[in-house]
């Protein structure tokens, strides 16, 4: 039986993966952890100019994610506050990384036994995932965690997927 933590962090798979699969998107996910779990690729419709035939490929443009799940993080001010640990705060803001990369968090009520619920028509994951971007934070000195704060607007939604590919497509940083 896997650990409660881990189950935490396959729930939370799977909620990425639900929100990339709504947006049209395919998704990796990583063999070994170093520093990020999954990447996101976004999908185009190329046409053949000759036979007019359409044919689904990946575009180029992709986003590294480091997913996180905790019953730790808590509300005030109307920002997600977290402790992330030092490494990965230093992983997800390393200026010299070339693929833009976020941090989603999973964040789930501690009072809740039951995260995923299934009914005839239904599955419901328990909990919200927010996302942010550590790139252009400061380095921290911190050895252990690193407090950051997520606006609680920042919800990871198919919506919100669609804004970060455009920011990247458009050359920005998220």
């Amino acid at each position: 039986m896997l650990t409660s933590q881990h189950q935490l962090e396959a729930i939370s798979r799977a909620y990425v993966s639900a929100i990339a699969a709504s947006s049209g998107m395919t998704w990796s996910v990583r063999s070994f952890d170093y520093g990020i779990d999954m990447t996101l690729q976004h999908i185009k419709i190329r046409t053949n100019p000759i036979t007019l035939k359409k044919r689904y490929i990946e575009s180029g443009r992709a986003i590294d994610l480091q997913i996180k799940a905790t019953t730790t993080a808590f509300q005030r001010n109307g920002r997600i506050i977290y402790d992330l640990d030092a490494e990965s705060y230093e992983d997800l803001r390393d200026p010299t990384c070339k693929n833009r990369r976020i941090l989603v968090l999973h964040v789930f009520d501690p009072k809740v036994a039951e995260r995923v619920v299934q009914y005839p028509n239904v599955l419901t994951i328990e909990g919200c995932c927010f996302w942010t971007s550590l790139s252009g934070s400061e380095p921290t000195l911190n050895v252990s965690k690193k407090r950051i704060e997520i606006p609680i607007g920042q919800v990871f939604s198919v919506d919100a997927l669609a804004t970060i590919m455009d920011i990247i497509d458009a050359g920005g940083i998220v």
